[in-house]
């Protein structure tokens, strides 16, 4: 009976399923006819330093060019993010780009992208020079 009682127990006891992986969001080509433009900034708090990174790739994703910058000079992490977005905007009008879709992983950068001109914050003069490099893609 205490086997039965145990087997039981064991039968009903709330089991935590196994996790399923995590899926890492993946990268995608764009569109034929397209170059996608990844950025990223690094900000390093203690010296008020940053860098920015872009890399162009093609729509079977490979390569076309990159570009880095060191910024002696920097707010904060926000700031780095968004004139990463305006170095990889500046690197697609050198190349000749046409058709850029840009990329950043900044939220608040995307956020304060979306809210348009009518706001202030300590990005918006680097928002209006990407909106204004924007105008040379169709």
């Amino acid at each position: 009976m205490a086997d039965l009682a145990y087997d039981l127990g064991q039968a009903t006891r709330h089991q935590t399923p196994p996790r399923p992986a995590t899926q890492q969001p993946r990268w995608e080509c764009p569109q034929d006819g397209w170059l996608k433009c990844n950025t990223d900034g690094a900000f390093y708090d203690r010296s008020g330093q940053g860098a920015t990174g872009a890399v162009l790739r093609d729509s079977s994703g490979n390569f076309i060019r990159g570009s880095a910058k060191w910024y002696d000079h920097c707010l904060d992490a926000l700031i780095v993010e968004a004139l990463a977005c305006r170095d990889g905007l500046r690197l697609a009008i050198q190349f000749g780009a046409r058709r850029v879709w840009l990329e950043s992983d900044c939220q608040q950068l995307i956020q304060l992208w979306q809210a348009g001109s009518n706001q202030r914050s300590t990005i918006a003069t680097v928002l209006q020079e990407i909106r204004e490099l924007s105008l040379e893609f169709f």
